[in-house]
Order: C-alpha cells, then structure tokens, then sequence
C-alpha cells in the first residue's frame, strides 16, 4: 500500500488537500500536531469520515453549541452509550433528542471544520495512505469536497490575518458599546458571556466553538461597533510580550528541571495567547504524556466530586488559565469528575491535571460520590 509522509511545515495541508483533490485520490489523510491527532477518509475527491482526538471536535461538543442539547442531555446519553456501545448520534436520535437532519447537519460540520481548522496548522506532521479504508455506514450524508474545501481555506486564511490585527490572543477581553437591534441568540449569549469579563479564551470553552467561528463573531461585531478589545494590562505596552517571554522561560525551565507538570501548565498559557506556537505545542506533547503517567500512577477516584473550599469568586481572582476557569466553573459539589470530564471540551488528562493542582493550592477538595 503506497503511502506519503512528511512535515506540515514542508508541504502545508491545505496544498496537500490541492494536491489530493487534483488527482481524485482514494485514502486516510492523518495530521498531526501536539497532542491532536486528525484523521479523514477521502474517497474520489471527497472526505467520507472524519475523527479528531481534540476534544472540542467531539460531536457532543458540535451538538451543545448548535443548541441542540445540554450538558445534561448529553451526559444521560454518556450513560446510556457505556451500557450498550450504541454510538452517541444514534442514541440521541433514539431518545428524541435530536432530529436526523440535526444529526448529519453537526456531522457534516465537524468534518469540515476540522479539515479547515488544520489548513492552519503551521507544525506537525502528515501522513497519506491509499486504499479503500473505513465502515461505510459511517460515511457522511453529503460528503466534504476537497476542492471547495481548500477555496474556502484559503479565503478563510486572509480572514484569519485581519482578524488576529484586531484580536491577537486569546487572553484578551472585550468590552461591549452596544448591541445590534437584530441580535442572534448566539451573538446574545457571546455579548453576555464578554459583559461578565471572559477572555476570548473562555469563550471557546463556553460556547464549544471552534477558534474561527468565535473569532469571525467577535470580528464582525468589532466592525459594526459593538465591541472594543481590552488592552492586556493597564500597565506599559511592553509587559504583554514580556509576560509571554517569561511564561516561556518558565516551560522551558521547567522541561530540563523534568517538572512536567509545570511545563504543562507554561504551555498551555502560552497557547492561549498563540495557538500555534511550535515550542509550545512540542513541550505540552512531552509534557502530557508524562502527567498522563503520573494521573495514572495516583490512582485518582473519577467517581468522586470535587468541591470548592474557598468562595466561588476569591477562586476565580487570581491567575489563572481559561482551562482552570472553566474547571472551577463546572465543580458544583454535585457532579463527580468523571460526569464532569464526560461533557468537557477540555480533555480528561489536561481537566484531572488542573483538579490536582487546584487541590495542591487549596482550592478544591474531593469527597466521595
């Protein structure tokens, strides 16, 4: 079986998805980068399937920002998924929660914006291999075609330039001037969601959305207005840059040290402010596998709920990533970690990693469920 392979930053995806498309290729297209793994099933010119180990890209997340369930919902179907195997869209069809034409519309979403959110990707690793491959029955209802896929991408890129102009990082806060007369529930909850202080970063995890849709939201209204970015400090234009500077120095450090859990949360820190920083995507990829090892090692009680010791706001005062915001926001004293990892799009090892480290600083406790 025939195959190619090399770096991103050699052959970009989406001139390879060019490349592919041209020549009506048949085969699994796998990207690579950090911790996130992507993979696509094209058939002729067209992706069939799609699979990401992101854990905003699970459908789940797909069907809470469409507004098609909630996180209760979802974790009813969690539930049902682990006694029977039957795979989640089914079950919520089953269960009446969602219509079929729900169902393949957020399907058909997550392929595409993952293949459109990897164009991006400026690191990592490719691998194409040809050949039939895949369970049918599993295919998409409409299938994404390449070619229209990379038209959009590459539009979607000069979008992109203008909008981190205005938007650099997602540590940034916005403040709202006012609100359109036809103001979309989406554009609502978002303009809500920036009122009560969230960084862009905290958006992402609130809304389950995708870099891009939440970026092109905020973009749209900063030009008719409504919003205003926030500097990131109320001090000299310098300390940004040097904050970032030195959260890298810190990783690093903390790498050679062989502290990988200071090492993971540097990098994510720095991700939250560029995403596509490549030193910073290598250090959480070293860095995970071994907090990975040591969760494991501790042995930590998924049924058991973690509570909060101190005040919900002297929890959330000091610096923090938007990851431990969200972490802090979902432990209610009710739910246990496992409900809670269940219908987070922050992944099991980064959410048990952030409940340590909280018990560590004498924020959270844990009881038995």
């Amino acid at each position: 079986m025939a195959q190619l392979s090399g770096d991103i930053e050699l052959m970009p995806i989406s001139d390879l998805v060019a490349w592919i498309a041209n020549r009506n290729l048949t085969g699994q297209l796998t990207a690579s980068r950090g911790n996130v793994e992507r993979s696509f099933i094209v058939a002729k010119g067209l992706v069939r399937q799609g699979a990401s180990t992101d854990t905003r890209e699970y459908l789940g997340q797909h069907l809470i920002n469409f507004g098609y369930i909630n996180e209760q919902q979802l974790e009813k179907a969690f539930q049902t998924q682990r006694e029977t195997t039957v795979p989640l869209g089914r079950i919520l069809l089953m269960v009446g929660e969602l219509t079929e034409e729900q169902l393949n519309r957020a399907l058909a979403f997550k392929v595409r914006e993952s293949l459109l959110d990897t164009f991006e990707w400026q690191t990592g690793s490719f691998s194409l291999e040809d050949g039939e491959t895949g369970k049918r029955e599993m295919d998409l209802v409409v299938a994404v075609a390449l070619a229209e896929a990379h038209s959009e991408g590459l539009s979607r890129a000069r979008l992109w330039r203008e909008m981190r102009a205005i938007f650099p990082s997602g540590d940034l806060r916005c403040s709202v001037q006012s609100r359109p007369h036809a103001c979309s529930a989406h554009d609502g909850r978002l303009l809500d969601l920036l009122a009560h202080g969230l960084t862009i970063g905290d958006l992402l995890l609130e809304l389950r959305a995708l870099d891009f849709h939440v970026y092109a939201r905020l973009y749209d209204l900063h030009q008719r207005g409504h919003i205003r970015p926030l500097p990131a400090a109320p001090v000299a234009a310098t300390a940004p840059a040097a904050s970032e500077a030195a959260t890298q120095e810190t990783m690093r450090s903390a790498l050679a040290q062989q502290d990988y859990g200071q090492a993971f949360t540097s990098a994510q820190r720095v991700l939250e402010r560029d995403a596509h920083n490549a030193e910073a995507l290598a250090a959480m990829r070293v860095s995970q596998q071994h907090v990975a090892a040591d969760i494991k090692e501790r042995g930590l009680d998924r049924g058991s709920v973690p509570t909060l010791l101190i005040d919900r706001e002297q929890a959330t005062s000091g610096q923090l990533t938007a990851k431990e915001r969200y972490v802090l926001s979902r432990i209610d004293g009710e739910r246990t970690l496992n409900q809670i990892i269940q219908v987070s799009p922050v992944s099991e090892v980064e959410l048990l990693h952030i409940v340590e480290k909280l018990r560590a600083q004498g924020l959270v406790g844990l009881k038995k469920g």
